[in-house]
């Protein structure tokens, strides 16, 4: 699984063929008095030396170099002594949960709404940057459509939004389409919900944030049933589901969140899956 998982990451070939090399097979043996002694397969120590190896091979056949005051690596669930040898043999120093990649967080534990805050931040720029044009309403609406929901979309594919922290999204939202005097919103045309029904039903088709959010982690569901052979959908069927079907497992406490969000999402679909008298395997 590991080559596969380097091999959809586009590593060359050569580096992938090596690196492979160094961790399954591995064997040597000892110089005594000037004359080779025995042969024992690799062990621990030993792999993490010819993965440090490679590495600097790595580097000077591709130029491409890990900078170990800007490279972290992160452990769960790694016995401390096993910790230490890897990071002696890379170089690089541990890093803490959570922390921000790609601008989201990754964490082991809950989600809090702190960790929201950035979203937020991006979305009241965005709406403070707008605020003193003049804008109609289908203006407005077209911004919050591609704009604030194209900021709202990177985060709703992965993680199910606190219901607190959508409620404040379209709190801006709302005060953005409706407008602010001193401090209070100006009159209201139209219920929210109106608002946020389709254009063919005579509204304006403002995306409701729950909504989209749960329609977004449904696209999870969706390569698990109809693209088994993705690097994801691969790696839960051989990590996760270890064989069962799809629809039988449940949230748990010994899943991580995330993957719990996706189980989540599977309960909310079956139903629609019984009635329509249609079940997929993702085995």
């Amino acid at each position: 699984m590991a080559e596969d998982c380097l091999v959809q990451l586009k590593y060359p070939t050569m580096f992938v063929d090596l690196l492979m090399a160094c961790v399954t097979s591995p064997y040597y043996s000892l110089q005594i008095n000037g004359g080779i002694e025995g042969v024992f397969p690799g062990k621990r120590g030993l792999r993490l030396k010819a993965i440090a190896t490679c590495l600097d091979e790595f580097d000077l056949m591709s130029g491409l170099q890990a900078n170990p005051t800007k490279t972290n690596l992160y452990f769960g669930g790694v016995k401390s002594d096993i910790k230490e040898l890897i990071l002696a043999a890379t170089g690089f120093s541990a890093g803490v949960f959570p922390f921000r990649y790609l601008g989201l967080p990754l964490f082991t534990a809950r989600i809090t709404k702190d960790m929201y805050q950035p979203l937020l931040d991006k979305i009241k720029d965005k709406i403070m940057h707008w605020a003193n044009r003049t804008l109609s309403y289908a203006g407005k609406t077209l911004l919050i459509n591609s704009v604030i929901f194209g900021l709202n979309n990177f985060w709703g594919a992965s993680v199910l939004l606190h219901k607190g922290i959508a409620k404040k999204i379209t709190k801006l939202c709302k005060d953005f389409i409706w407008g602010i005097d001193e401090g209070h919103r100006r009159h209201i045309f139209m219920k929210w919900q109106l608002l946020c029904a389709p254009k063919i039903e005579g509204a304006i088709g403002i995306k409701e944030v729950l909504s989209w959010n749960c329609a977004q982690m449904t696209k999870w569901v969706w390569k698990l049933l109809f693209k088994p052979q993705c690097l994801w959908s691969r790696w839960v069927q051989t990590y996760v589901l270890k064989g069962r079907d799809f629809w039988s497992p449940t949230a748990s406490i010994s899943q991580s969140r995330y993957w719990n969000n996706v189980v989540r999402m599977k309960d909310k679909l079956l139903p629609s899956f019984v009635d329509a008298g249609v079940l997929f395997s993702s085995a």
